[in-house]
């Protein structure tokens, strides 16, 4: 499991490339959203590894931080 200061860079100045994907909120009940996932994780594995970050939106070629919608707060589990 990666610690916070790697992930810390990924989030503080998020940058799409060969080792992270950024993604929009899923709600992986659609069908849609899982193929969404589904592609992001195969790119990622086909890469080596790398992350898959969620909640962020693509914003004039910058990418923002994105408030999770309240329908996906039931669906969260945190462990």
């Amino acid at each position: 499991m990666p610690s916070i200061d790697e992930l810390l860079p990924l989030v503080a100045e998020p940058r799409e490339d060969l080792a992270a994907e950024y993604k929009g909120w899923l709600n992986l009940a659609e069908t849609n959203h899982k193929a969404v996932l589904a592609k992001a994780a195969i790119a990622i594995a086909n890469h080596g590894g790398g992350y898959i970050i969620i909640g962020m939106r693509d914003d004039r070629a910058q990418l923002v931080s994105v408030s999770r919608p309240e329908r996906f707060l039931p669906q969260l589990r945190i462990r």
